[in-house]
This record gives structure tokens, sequence and C-alpha cells, in this order.
């Protein structure tokens, strides 16, 4: 085992979950079902980043999995301002927008190889909140 790709699990089943959850909540139109999960979700993903970093500060060949981590954390940031806009009938400004999509298509870029399965739940969210 050489690099990042041959240790990653090929599918997250936390990820499709989340994705499922994420469709059934878009599909609601009372914008209730999963709401809770997801959010929960999002938070885990969002403050995983800084325990990590913490932990692979003296690693050496971590620098991928640092990238990974900041930018699936970057992307629950934006996937709960999403969340909380929706859940209050409302939308987010066109320089959120904006902004969040730079940043999850950045997210969406394989880094060694490794590509974060919950990126395109998160976008369909930011999507929804633009109105």
């Amino acid at each position: 085992l050489r690099s990042l790709a041959d240790v990653a699990r090929p599918e997250s089943r936390t990820a499709r979950r989340f994705a499922s959850r994420v469709e059934a909540f878009l599909a609601d139109s009372a914008l209730r079902l999963g709401a809770p999960e997801i959010r929960a979700q999002l938070e885990i993903w969002r403050d995983n980043d800084g325990p990590l970093r913490a932990q692979l500060a003296h690693a050496r060949q971590a620098e991928d999995i640092r990238v990974l981590s900041e930018r699936l954390s970057t992307s629950a940031a934006a996937g709960l301002a999403a969340l909380e806009a929706l859940q209050r009938r409302q939308t987010l400004s066109a320089a959120d927008v904006a902004r969040y999509r730079e940043l999850l298509t950045r997210a969406a870029a394989a880094r060694a190889a490794v590509m974060s399965p919950a990126i395109p739940a998160i976008q369909k969210l930011v999507d929804r909140a633009a109105g």
C-alpha cells in the first residue's frame, strides 16, 4: 500500500446514507424529513478537520488526507448554511451561492485518486437553497 487510494474505502456507507437522506429531505415539501440527521452528519464532517489535523500534525505523508479533510469540512459548512436557509424557507445570497459552488467544485476534484462521495449531495442542498 503506497498511496491514499490504496487504503481508502471504495464506497462510503455513511456518504450513501447521507445522500439518501438529502434526496428524501429535498423531496419532502415540508423540508423536515431527515433534517436532524443531515444536520448532525454535516456537523460531524465540519468539526472533524481540527482533531484530524492535530493527529496528523507530524505525519510525513499526510498532506492528501489534510487537504481532503479540509475540503469536506468547508463543504459541510456550506451544506449547513444551505440546510438552514431551506428550513427557514429562505434563499442563500448570490454571493454565498457563488462562493459555495466554487468551493464544492474544488472539493469534488480528486486528490490522490480519492474523491469525497458526499460532495454531490451537499451540492444539491446548495443548489436548492440558491432559489
